[in-house]
This record gives structure tokens, sequence and C-alpha cells, in this order.
């Protein structure tokens, strides 16, 4: 299942917007002009698919709150998805309001096509809709009901808190089309810059466990947020298959140039560091934390390009921090590969990345704000 597109009204300083993905898209445009908004727009659906008070945990204490979310004058926020892939399409959308001046879901539907029973015409199924805090499952509306029977299930109508999505209530969690569209919305991956920063930043600031610090050892299908179990990434890659490795290895050389080998050195018990042996007139084994931000950074990338299979779109805000052109262009390349079978979007600021683009024509779009 893929993420085919976003829909999303009265967020930030976006009032209304469909963006079709397909293959690679890259967003340009001036500062403020709502790149970034749109990788927040997949970043709420990401965390609405995911367990818990979604209002509290994720609109109020990660996003700033729905006044902060809310584009000036607007009502409602909504955020919607087309889910494409291993089924019929999915289509879901999320409407966020004001009651008695607290935030809450004031809308939420998923819906499905479903051929009529007997034609050839299509209908839309209703598989469940959130009305504020009552939700009602399944009910079917057709498009063209001649020369075929429509069979409706009685709907059923139950209650529902303001700040839950209707992805995890009792009477809609399990239906097959939820959870399809559940996974979907769990595999979108958003990555914002890795925190590369050296050490000696690290602990003016106060705090630990970023991609430079040894981490605890741990099995690391994927690269976490900020890129902080790099080594445990690369550690299970070089312990799998040896075609796998390979390839990974390929990829860091393609941009890290005459690298050798990736190693573990043994640290204290229960935790894992990396190195990256480089070739020359003297072999050298430097550990991660002598690397630049920028070689770190690629690291990262290629571990997010290795581990793409199964999600359900790439968002990447500005890949061209802390890189060269000519890696950042590198980086750019594994996405296109990347977005032959899952959308890939990116939003940056940087001409020689475009340049680097197969069509810039068609894989680049302007975000402008409308002074109107």
């Amino acid at each position: 299942d893929r993420i085919t597109q976003l829909r999303i009204a009265g967020l930030r300083c976006i009032a209304d917007l469909t963006l079709d993905l397909t293959g690679l898209t890259v967003l340009i445009g001036d500062n403020g002009s709502g790149k970034s908004t749109i990788i927040e727009a997949l970043e709420l659906l990401r965390q609405v698919a995911r367990p818990g008070s979604f209002i509290n945990e994720v609109v109020q204490r990660r996003h700033g709150g729905l006044h902060t979310l809310l584009r000036a004058g607007a009502a409602e926020l909504r955020l919607g998805v087309t889910v494409a892939g291993s089924g019929a399409n999915l289509h879901y959308d999320l409407a966020l309001g004001l009651e008695n001046d607290s935030a809450a879901i004031v809308g939420e539907k998923v819906q499905e096509p479903r051929k009529l029973k007997g034609s050839r015409f299509t209908a839309i199924a209703t598989v469940a809709e959130r009305i504020k805090t009552t939700v009602t499952a399944p009910q079917t509306q057709a498009l063209a009901t001649t020369g075929g029977a429509l069979t409706v299930s009685a709907p059923q109508t139950v209650k529902i808190a303001s700040d839950t999505s209707l992805l995890f209530h009792d009477d809609t969690a399990t239906l097959p089309a939820v959870k399809r569209l559940r996974h979907a919305l769990e595999t979108i991956e958003v990555c914002i810059p890795f925190d590369t920063r050296p050490n000696w930043h690290v602990a003016d600031v106060g705090n630990r466990g970023n991609t430079r610090a040894a981490a605890q050892v741990e099995v690391a299908t994927r690269l976490s947020r900020f890129g902080d179990n790099v080594a445990n990434w690369y550690n299970a890659q070089r312990n799998g298959p040896k075609d796998t490795w390979d390839r990974v290895l390929t990829r860091v050389q393609l941009g890290l140039g005459r690298v050798l080998d990736i190693r573990f050195p043994p640290v204290r018990r229960g935790t894992i560091e990396m190195a990256v042996v480089f070739d020359g007139p003297i072999e050298r084994c430097v550990p991660i934390e002598g690397l630049s931000d920028g070689q770190i950074a690629y690291l990262c990338f290629v571990a997010v390009a290795e581990s793409a299979n199964g999600l359900s779109i790439v968002a990447i805000d500005e890949p061209e921090l802390h890189l060269h052109p000519g890696l950042a262009a590198r980086v750019l390349f594994m996405m296109e590969t990347v977005a032959r079978s899952v959308p890939v979007l990116l939003t940056t600021h940087s001409d020689s990345l475009l340049d680097a683009l197969e069509d810039p024509a068609q894989q680049a779009i302007l975000c402008e704000l409308d002074v109107n």
C-alpha cells in the first residue's frame, strides 16, 4: 500500500491543497511557503495511527496545540489521504476543531469503492464515519444503481471519546479496511534532519543519544527519527545476507569514497559503536564520532533508502543539510531509486539538488503563498 494523494486544509499557511504523490516529488519555494507544513501534515497522519490520546499527546504536546496549527480564520483543520496498492483504494479524512474552546476530533471517515452486486457500477462504501462523538459503521452510498442490486449493512452507532481516533475504537478497529488504512499510516516515514552534532555540542546542551554516541545494543530494522540507532542498523545489515551487506557497502562507497569496511569495535558491555575504514597510503579506521556531519548524514540516508521497502511514503525535509552538493545529488539518486516502488516527497532550497533531478519539470513543485 502507498499514499498516492495527500489532502490538507486549514493547516498553518495552507488554505486548501490536494497533492498527488507518485514517484519522486520535490517541493521548492521561499521560507514560510508551506513546504515543511506539508511534511508536518504527514507526521500528524502517522501519529493518528498510533494508540493513545491523539489530541492530548500529539496535537497539544508535540505540535503546540490546535490554536497554533489552525490557519488564521479557519474553523477546522482537515487532513486526508488516498491509499492504493494491495486492494481497492481507501480514502481517509480527519477533521480537527474546537469544542468549548478545547481541541477535539470533530469528523473522521474511512471509505472504499465497492462493486455493486450484479452490476458494472461502483458504490462508495463508508466503512466507518465519525460525526463528533458518534461513530457509525458500516454504510454504503451508491454512485449509480441502474442495472444492479445494492446490499447495505445496517449501520451501528456507538459513542467515542472526542480525543481518540475511530481507527482504535472496539467497533471499528478490526474492520479490514480500517486495519489496512492504519498500517498504511503507521508506515509513513518522516525524516527530519539527523542529529549529527559533535559531542562537545551535545555536552553543551545537556543531553546524549545522538548519532555519534555509543548506543544500547538492540535489533534495528529501521533507522530511528534522529538516527541515534545508526550503529545498530549497520550492525544488523553486516550480520544479514551477504548480498544485502555488499549493496549497503557499495552505496556507502559511492558517497564517501574509498571505504573498505564498516566495523564495530568493542566498547563497554551492552553498547555498540561503529567505525568506517578508509583506504589510503595508511588504512584509517575512523570512529563515527570522528566523521563529519555530512558523512554521518549520508550514512543515515543509506539506511533510509535500504529500509524503504514496505513503507507507504518517505518524506524528507531538506536532505541537503550538511551535505556537499555532490553528496546531496548522490542522496537524490538513491531516493529516485526508492521512488520506483514507494512515493518519495522531498523539500529543498538547493539549486544543485534540483539540477540533479531526472525530470525537473515533472518532479518539482513550486510552493507560493497566495497574497489574496
